[in-house]
């Protein structure tokens, strides 16, 4: 059995639905990040496992022991919050032995923990500095020490860098899985951050309006998305609807581009072509490239967006508007509002096929 499992949680608050059946088994040691947008249920659901909200319907289990009606003191969960809550009149070394005093451990084993874990995260100098002497990556490292030093179970993380700048958050991020993998322990990380919760974690739960839409490693749930508010969520995605053929084809804006390999697409039912714009080539010179197997677009170039290690091209292609990525290092240039032609793998696409009752007009 899972170290951790959520059993068809549900949660109402008021005629709200913030979580409907949601069930998640976590490994011991795994580091698990609930990813979506606010609202999705992602904090509620933390909540939930922290013991700070009761859920309306289902069960959270610790090594198959029901936590569900536990009050959070006695879970022997650790958990940093977004604002580092930090007590302001006490020494970062006073932080962090904080719980391990309300839990009377001797003053000895309290100053051992508190120096091993000033080492952890690299602040052993700055254990008398109080907390407005510290930058605030620095006063998240202590947060994070104080939940390590009561040694707990599962480590809970509802949004600890979003308040933080975007250097100091990938220094963070990578401190945190450096230390988690190192101590071995089980952690639940909440972020609306995609890039974040691809970065550190062993899975990722993308979460949207009370639901789980899909669960795996970072590689899996970027790269094969099973949803289309996946496909939406996770980086960015070009869809290129139309209908399918009876030949393994979809016809597209007039045009006919070949399905994956392994589609199995009915002729005549509505479909999407999803493709992520690093995965298309674009030719400016020569006219278009032999199309072979692959699928060849032609279009008008439209914007050039410099990201740094990516330049973001965004091509009209007969009204719609796809993206293409090239890498940022190749200095050429490209003519705005000239011809260009994109060509991708067909294996490459995914295909999207929505239910019949969406369709028809259901819902």
């Amino acid at each position: 059995m899972a170290f951790l499992v959520l059993e068809g949680l549900s949660k109402t608050f008021g005629h709200t639905a913030a979580l409907s059946d949601v069930t998640l088994s976590v490994e011991r040691g795994e580091l698990v990040s609930l990813l979506g947008p606010s609202g999705c249920g992602k904090t509620t659901t933390l909540r939930i496992v922290a013991g700070f909200e009761t859920p309306d319907r289902g069960r959270v289990l610790l090594d198959g022991r029901d936590l569900t009606g536990v009050p959070p003191e006695r879970r022997g969960f650790g958990m940093v919050f977004q604002h580092y809550s930090l007590f302001p009149n006490m020494t970062a070394a006073q932080n962090i032995g904080y719980g391990l005093r309300v839990a009377r451990r001797p003053a000895r084993e309290i100053r051992r923990r508190v120096g091993e874990l000033l080492e952890l995260i690299g602040l052993l100098d700055a254990g008398e500095r109080y907390p407005h002497q510290l930058s605030g990556g620095m006063q998240q490292r202590v947060a994070l020490a104080r939940a390590l030093a009561i040694e707990p179970r599962i480590l809970l993380l509802d949004e600890p860098l979003s308040a933080l700048d975007a250097k100091v958050r990938v220094t963070l991020r990578n401190e945190i899985r450096r230390i988690q993998t190192r101590l071995g322990i089980t952690a639940l990380y909440v972020t609306h951050d995609q890039e974040e919760a691809l970065s550190l974690s062993d899975r990722v739960v993308v979460m949207s309006r009370g639901c789980i839409e899909q669960v795996g490693p970072p590689e899996e749930v970027y790269g094969e998305p099973r949803t289309e508010f996946t496909a939406s969520f996770i980086g960015s995605m070009n869809r290129l609807a139309g209908v399918a053929g009876a030949d393994g084809t979809l016809a597209y804006r007039g045009q006919i581009l070949r399905l994956p390999p392994d589609a199995a697409v009915p002729a005549g039912r509505a479909a999407t072509l999803v493709v992520r714009p690093e995965a298309i080539t674009l030719t400016v010179d020569g006219g278009p490239p032999p199309s072979g197997r692959a699928n060849v677009l032609a279009g008008t170039l439209v914007t050039r967006t410099f990201l740094g290690p990516v330049v973001r091209l965004i091509v009209d292609v007969d009204g719609e508007y796809l993206s293409v990525d090239v890498p940022g290092a190749q200095r050429r240039a490209y003519p705005q509002g000239g011809r260009v032609w994109l060509s991708f793998d067909p294996g490459a696409a995914i295909v999207m096929v929505p239910s019949a009752a969406m369709e028809d007009g259901g819902t």
